[in-house]
């Protein structure tokens, strides 16, 4: 399927630029700059912690996983499905209050939201068995 190979890709080249960075973030800090340069404010400034950029790239690999997936599971499910998951889980509205401006019942979208979060935690999964090979 031409789309998931495409993720496969985007996942595999990401990793790999991730890698590539923090390397080379690693090597720059082992690189001593003189204190008594102009600019050593400034390079610090420039340049966090090679820990900190890690979680950031870690954090934003997960988010594009997320957004790959959220597309995915969405064409999949129903409108409303969707939407009674997406206002509980990512808009954060309560269960009565979605289940009042969908027109549905509590239930109805305690079930939606866990077949939505189902699907997606597989298809998280299925790409990073995938990443692994």
């Amino acid at each position: 399927h031409a789309d998931s190979e495409r993720g496969r890709f985007r996942t595999w080249l990401f990793r790999i630029a991730r890698n590539q960075f923090v390397d080379l973030l690693r090597k720059e800090r082992r690189q001593p700059v003189r204190s008594g340069s102009s600019g050593v404010h400034e390079w610090l400034e420039r340049h966090p912690a090679p820990d900190d950029v890690a979680e950031q790239l870690v954090l934003e690999h997960r988010h594009e996983l997320f957004r790959w997936a959220a597309a995915r599971v969405r064409e999949t499910v129903q409108p409303a499905t969707w939407r009674a998951f997406w206002m509980t889980s990512v808009e954060e509205h309560s269960i009565e209050e979605t289940a009042g401006m969908l027109g549905i019942t509590q239930g109805a979208v305690y079930i939606a939201r866990s077949r939505v979060l189902t699907r997606l935690r597989d298809e998280v999964r299925e790409l990073e068995n995938d990443d692994a090979l």
